[in-house]
């Protein structure tokens, strides 16, 4: 028996899915092709999810919650989440809290660490550690770039 054969023959022992997963090439040759992607989120369940976490940015959000809205198991929904938008719910979540705190660095004079507050962020440390590794300069460095030539105000000195 050739080695096409053989794993022809085995293949076929191994069920009806599994000779889908070779392919014939155009010189005779066999190839396995990569297996679907894997679970994806149905549109409403992708909107009702990012829709409650854009809803709670200042809060704690609790994936299985989310799972659970959605109707899947917890560990289904973050396969599929992230089949589905391209990262984990956490990671986009901590991703929206940036994209706020940077909204809220260009247009307000708000200190560091009631903006870090508001984002829901545990205090200022935290919310300097992410955003540092998320944009890459610390919020004070972005808030000057963002405000450019516009002075940002100083705070008044008090003794």
């Amino acid at each position: 028996m050739k080695a096409g054969e053989y794993l022809n023959a085995r293949v076929s022992r191994q069920g009806e899915c599994a000779p889908s997963l070779l392919a014939q090439t155009g010189r005779g040759e066999r190839r396995t092709i990569h297996p679907p992607a894997g679970p994806r989120l149905a549109s409403w369940q992708e909107r009702l999810a990012k829709e409650t976490m854009s809803a709670k940015l200042g809060e704690t959000v609790v994936i299985s919650d989310l799972a659970r809205a959605c109707r899947l198991s917890m560990s289904y929904f973050v396969r599929a989440f992230t089949n589905t938008v391209g990262i984990a719910p956490y990671t986009w979540f901590i991703g929206q809290r940036i994209v706020l705190a940077q909204t809220l660095l260009a247009q307000s004079h708000s200190p560091l660490a009631e903006i870090a507050l508001e984002c829901g962020f545990v205090d200022q440390s935290h919310f300097t550690n992410t955003f540092v590794r998320r944009v890459g300069a610390t919020p004070l460095q972005w808030r000057r770039e963002a405000w450019g030539e516009r002075s940002l105000p100083r705070r008044p000195c008090s003794k």
